[in-house]
């Protein structure tokens, strides 16, 4: 008898220890990454589009060469407005979505979006890009910035 409750007891727990890691890994998985060249500087922990809160910052991490991934987890109502044409940028401490085209692809989860230090840092990437493909820029620009992240 004893032999059987220390076995169920030891198989649960092992259930138990995967079941934990498999949500500490989806935790890192949701929501959208955002990556910024240096550590962002907000003070609050909403993500906002004209001034309305439209989701939640839930992770950020500083990689290799201080390349920064903030884990953004949109409202559910906001997300299929949402897509690769987007881009974040900080203005007065708190982080904020804007739209570079029209169209795009809309987000999955753990897709990557290209995040700036400012506004002016946003306009500047925007006069750069006027005469070619911006949303194929920023994509192009995340996806260095995730290689650099490690």
């Amino acid at each position: 008898m004893r032999r059987t409750t220390s076995f169920y007891i030891f198989a649960l727990s092992v259930v138990l220890f995967i079941a934990f890691q498999g949500c500490q890994n989806n935790k890192n998985r949701q929501g959208i990454h955002v990556f910024f060249e240096s550590p962002p500087s907000f003070y609050q922990q909403d993500v906002y589009w004209f001034g309305q809160a439209v989701g939640k910052i839930v992770d950020q991490q500083v990689g290799r060469s201080s390349v920064a991934r903030i884990t953004v987890q949109l409202d559910p109502q906001f997300e299929k407005r949402i897509g690769k044409n987007w881009a974040f940028f900080v203005e007065q401490g708190r982080l904020t979505a804007c739209q570079l085209s029209l169209s795009g692809d809309t987000f999955a989860a753990g897709d990557n979006a290209c995040g700036f230090n400012s506004k002016a840092a946003l306009n500047w990437f925007k006069l750069k890009t006027l005469l070619n493909d911006r949303v194929g820029a920023a994509m192009r620009k995340a996806d260095r910035l995730q290689m650099r992240f490690g």
